[in-house]
């Protein structure tokens, strides 16, 4: 685990949301793995919302569910993902919600530099903002509204904040989360399947407090623990090459889908 005091009085300053009250879920390895070099083509396709880019995917009238990719912003893997869902009979659209100024791919991460990015691009006032815009494409051109959301990693925060802001999300899912401890679901009432690895927190405490909510939360709540795989293998950390890593984020594609399928109306 990360040891965040040194990161405490710079945070403060930075980033108003303070992020660094929730890093007790931040791993080492979400500070030091390097995002890979992907050849998949995306079979789906980016549109314009206003000023704001969304990947789009899947069959339209299908439920929608929203992916909140993690530091790197767009990245091939995160779009495989969102592709392998979307196949199993739902649409996926995934935000730019850092517009285009992720965490750079080639530079060590910095943690005080990341929050300053996350305040900067991707506040929640900004990701509130791009939300609205995305459920108000989704209502006026498709006809119809988000389901659920993913976030990977950092992610896992705003998938959280978003179900508790937005009545139409009805369940949450996160592979390998972070920024995410047990205060930051107090009023999530939705429930929430989390996917942890190796390197990562057991987040059991996180689950417990959801389940606590009763009724669909207490159902299907649950997290799974991948001990042979490392933060970010179904982000931009997917080694494609590995057989373990890819076998489990097709394990992962699975989980979630259940789960959405188990949640939502499908």
């Amino acid at each position: 685990m990360v040891d965040i005091a040194q990161f405490s009085a710079t945070a403060t300053l930075v980033h108003p949301q303070k992020f660094y009250e929730m890093s007790d879920s931040l791993v080492e390895a979400c500070c030091k793995l390097p995002p890979v070099v992907s050849e998949y083509k995306p079979t789906g396709e980016t549109i314009k919302v206003g000023d704001l880019s969304v990947y789009i995917t899947g069959e339209k009238g299908k439920p929608v569910i929203l992916n909140v990719y993690d530091i790197f912003g767009y990245h091939r893997c995160t779009s495989r993902v969102c592709d392998s869902i979307a196949s199993h009979g739902f649409r996926v659209v995934q935000p730019d919600y850092f517009h285009g100024n992720p965490w750079p791919f080639n530079e060590p991460l910095d943690f005080p530099k990341l929050l300053s990015l996350i305040a900067k691009e991707a506040n929640d006032e900004s990701i509130y903002r791009d939300t609205d815009a995305v459920i108000a494409y989704l209502k006026n051109e498709e006809g119809t509204t988000l389901s659920g959301v993913i976030g990977m990693c950092w992610g896992a925060s705003i998938a959280v904040k978003l179900a508790i802001k937005y009545p139409e999300i009805k369940a949450v899912a996160s592979p390998h989360p972070s920024f995410l401890n047990p205060a930051a679901v107090a009023d999530l009432k939705v429930p929430l399947y989390l996917i942890v690895t190796k390197d990562d927190a057991p987040h059991v405490d996180v689950i417990e407090v959801v389940k606590q909510k009763g009724g669909e939360a207490e159902k299907h709540s649950n997290v799974s623990s991948y001990q042979d795989i490392h933060h970010g293998f179904m982000g931009a950390r997917w080694e494609e090459e590995s057989e373990v890593n890819n076998k489990r984020t097709n394990d992962g594609v699975h989980e979630f889908v259940g789960f959405f399928k188990r949640t939502l109306v499908v």
